[in-house]
């Protein structure tokens, strides 16, 4: 269950490597942070970088910020069964802004950041998960059929080809 993700900024050129791994209850090592642990990261970074820039927008000075987020996820089935469906419960946010303005307009900047983040179209509908593995540019079968069930994407070997890494730093 361990993945590993090379992550490049199309307009700084700057690349991330995240790994990550499952725990034991996906029969995972356990040894990274889990999916969805960076999902739940870049999720409230989203709504906080959101917050932000539209108060500046707005010309609302902020002083301290704090968001807490509470994220549930669901799991039935199994994975190596492939009856496996996961699920997530709705998102709990808190927002404690120190700011000299009216809470109306407190609680609108939170409510705007919050429905207008990048993130907010990956949690307004149910998503189907599709998935195709290949081996060595092969496709592995993974239905009863023998078939795939998404559609190939182009490999991303060449975006990575020149990436050089630099122990310093």
């Amino acid at each position: 269950m361990q993945k590993e993700a090379l992550v490049t900024d199309s307009v700084s050129g700057a690349t991330w490597r995240l790994v990550s791994d499952e725990g034991e209850y996906l029969d995972g090592d356990d040894i990274a942070p889990a999916p969805l642990a960076f999902f739940t990261t870049g999720m409230v970074s989203s709504f906080a970088n959101e917050l932000l820039a539209l108060a500046d927008d707005r010309g609302i000075e902020i002083g301290d910020v704090t968001l807490v987020q509470d994220n549930y996820y669901t799991m039935n089935g199994s994975a190596l069964a492939g009856t496996m469906t996961g699920g997530a419960l709705p998102v709990e946010l808190s927002v404690d802004l120190d700011a000299d303005a009216p809470a109306e307009t407190l609680c609108d900047l939170a409510e705007t950041a919050t429905r207008t983040s990048p993130v907010n179209g990956l949690l307004i509908d149910v998503r189907e998960s599709t998935f195709e593995l290949s081996l060595n540019g092969s496709p592995v079968p993974l239905d009863e059929n023998g078939a795939a069930t998404a559609t190939s994407v182009e490999d991303p070997k060449e975006a990575f080809e020149d990436l050089t890494y630099d122990a310093a730093e």
